[in-house]
């Protein structure tokens, strides 16, 4: 087989490899802005940033991996399932914002299970582990929870409070690093955990902890088949959470709520879809404007909830069993993350899907739907809302009618 040049400048393997995919990227960061296509610059920029990840400096190694090259004597205990780790005088270093960590030895080896995005899109250049140049706190024993995708509020719960409760059931005392961010806190607050076990991060600092905890989170499963959360241990989250909120207003709440989402993925013809939903009394909401208390008394007190795919369908957990969950997919990101959560709090789930891909946005045949486009805006089918809708509302009628029999 004919080498490249660079393999026969630098004798190829690993070095060559890691030369060529930073020319690359400095190719593709240096030239991608004057490509015209929209589709094919946001491709290049994965590549870009997936191609720096294979810096010269740093190693991202797997948990086992590690244990193996470096360190044989580390503790492993089960929880819920999962590997936990337990690393001596290991040290977790967090971004500028506060809200995502990296878990590493003093030689620069990353564990993967604080970075799985290594392999596609980590940057480390945007992000160094000079330690010189960074506040170091000392702590003697923590896990670090502040991790990949974790910020976002779905995320957070059903990768995080999960585990805390976990955590807590299986007697740890330690601290909790947790992404710096106010939903975060407000949701934190609502658990009755005292609220010095948890550190949120002001950002460009590195913990030197003598007892690292460090889950094996699995990540690479959440890209093909969604996150393998535990239901039952979702149900008393859910229920530790309400156990600790005041219902005595519960009254005032709307029956009916329309979640409108601000960000990616919005419904194109809104417009229509909420004047179909006046004659059916429905109030829109756009959870940002509300607490994370108030979000959740709002999903716990409604009968019927519709909700474009996305962080706000997490406020479904806190729904009451028989109440109505109307999920909305745009045909290129269809992904039911909530199955498992309602069927263990009798929701009944119902999936309103977009009839036909958007033009440029095809997605391939998958376990669940999930393209490269996966953030376009869609269409709602108003004939098939209105269908829905008038049937719930047949069917609600009947069972308070029969209650009054009753």
């Amino acid at each position: 087989m004919r080498k490249s040049i660079i393999e026969r400048i630098s004798g190829g393997g690993i070095f060559a490899y890691s030369i060529y995919c930073y020319l690359l990227a400095v190719f593709i960061k240096v030239f991608k802005n004057c490509i015209p296509n929209k589709a094919i610059r946001h491709e290049l920029k994965w590549k870009q940033e997936r191609f720096f990840g294979q810096s010269l400096s740093y190693k991202v190694l797997p948990a086992d991996e590690y244990i193996k090259r470096f360190e044989k004597n580390v503790p492993i205990y089960t929880l819920d399932n999962k590997k936990v780790y337990v690393f001596k005088d290991f040290f977790v270093s967090v971004n500028p914002g506060g809200t995502k960590s990296y878990i590493h030895d003093k030689n620069k080896n990353i564990l993967l299970q604080s970075a799985p995005d290594s392999q596609y899109k980590l940057s480390f250049l945007t992000f160094p582990l000079n330690m010189k140049k960074r506040r170091v706190i000392i702590l003697d024993e923590a896990v670090d929870l502040a991790i990949m995708f974790n910020n976002n509020y779905w995320h957070f719960t059903f990768t995080v409070l999960d585990k805390i409760i976990n955590f807590e059931e299986n007697g740890y005392k330690g601290l909790y690093i947790v992404p710096n961010v106010k939903y975060i806190k407000e949701l934190l607050e609502l658990t009755g955990i005292n609220k010095e076990r948890f550190i949120y991060p002001v950002g460009n600092e590195t913990y030197s902890i003598n007892k690292l905890h460090v889950i094996n989170y699995m990540y690479p499963e959440y890209f093909k088949y969604g996150i393998k959360t535990n239901a039952f241990t979702m149900k008393k989250a859910r229920d530790l959470v309400l156990s600790h909120i005041n219902m005595s207003d519960i009254d005032k709440y709307p029956k009916k709520i329309y979640v409108k989402r601000i960000g990616t993925r919005k419904i194109r013809n809104e417009k229509e879809v909420e004047e179909l939903l006046k004659r059916y009394n429905f109030k829109t909401i756009i959870p940002e404007d509300y607490s994370v208390e108030e979000q959740i008394k709002t999903f716990y007190a409604a009968d019927i909830v519709i909700c474009p795919h996305g962080a706000n369908s997490t406020n479904a957990l806190y729904m009451r069993p028989d109440t109505h969950f109307i999920e909305c997919f745009g045909v290129n990101f269809i992904y039911p993350c909530m199955l498992d959560i309602s069927k263990i709090n009798k929701l009944n789930y119902h999936m309103l899907v977009e009839r036909a891909a958007n033009v440029g946005c095809a997605a391939p045949n998958a376990p669940g739907i999930y393209s490269k486009d996966y953030c376009c805006d869609y269409y709602v089918d108003i004939i098939h809302l209105d269908s829905l809708l008038y049937n719930l509302d047949e069917k609600i009628s009947s069972c308070k009618t029969l209650e009054k029999i009753l």
